[in-house]
């Protein structure tokens, strides 16, 4: 299964710009460009996680992909998501103008690609905006959309750091490890005291990545530029930070995508 709508005969002009990033392909500059993105993050391409947007990792060939990218911006080399010094990155920024509850806004999103004996490896998201805008643009990467598509987690990890304002701030990390496919959500929170990890009004997301990685590959579930799950003094079980199972979490936030959970122990 290939990229939906990716044409095959098109030219590619990969740059390498080694840490030099081009400026975001604005996703409103054209009609045919911000269709095409917005039906990507409205139906994923067509298709279900652990497929994104139409990209089958693993299987679908780069140069499908690469002649997309290029279709709709500018590709650059991107050290930071390599891994083992083997697996070239590709990425795209993608910026696009947003009314939200307090105005209008530019969301930040990029899209970066791991290649490997010319197949699609892993594919990374990462979107950069609160909780309003992610709620109406992103919903299908939340916690909710989801654990609607793949089911209940195998593994759910939390770090929960204080600070000297009134709210904490908290990053999540969601596994599912047959797929290998990872979550990772970053949020302030208003009340120290509870997690509100939804793209919702109670909850304050900031930060959100998806990662997808070849079942069948050597690559690490987590891309190497993440906080490794096994960094235990960084990471804690949810048992241990909300003492609730992955199961309970998964029920309680189908049942409710603004769902809060009590803080039961912070550190370590």
């Amino acid at each position: 299964m290939g990229c939906t709508n990716m044409p095959s005969d098109a030219s590619t002009t990969t740059q390498s710009l080694g840490f030099s990033i081009p400026s975001p392909t604005d996703v409103g500059a054209s009609p045919e460009t911000a269709g095409e993105v917005l039906w990507l993050l409205s139906t994923n391409g067509e298709c279900d996680l652990p497929c994104f947007w139409g990209i089958v990792v693993g299987a679908t060939p780069w140069s499908e992909v690469e002649t997309w990218m290029n279709e709709i911006g500018t590709i650059y080399y991107d050290p930071i998501f390599y891994q083992d010094g083997d697996y070239p990155a590709y990425s795209i920024p993608f910026q696009m103008s947003v009314v939200s509850s307090d105005g209008s806004r530019k969301a930040a999103f990029s899209l970066h690609v791991t290649v490997g004996n010319d197949l699609v490896q892993r594919v990374q998201f990462v979107v950069y905006e609160e909780a309003d805008v992610l709620e109406e643009y992103f919903f299908k990467y939340s916690l909710q959309g989801v654990f609607r598509t793949l089911g209940a987690p195998n593994q759910v990890f939390l770090n929960v750091t204080p600070t000297d304002h009134t709210y904490s701030t908290y990053d999540l990390l969601v596994f599912y490890e047959e797929e290998k496919l990872a979550l990772d959500i970053s949020a302030n929170n208003e009340n120290r005291d509870v997690v509100c990890p939804q793209l919702s009004d109670s909850g304050s997301v900031v930060y959100l990545r998806l990662s997808v990685t070849n079942p069948n590959s050597n690559l690490t579930i987590q891309p190497p530029d993440w906080i490794p799950y096994t960094a235990t003094e960084y990471w804690q079980t949810i048992e241990e930070v909300l003492g609730i199972d992955e199961q309970t979490f998964y029920q309680q936030i189908l049942a409710n995508r603004s769902a809060c959970f009590d803080i039961v122990q912070t550190e370590p």
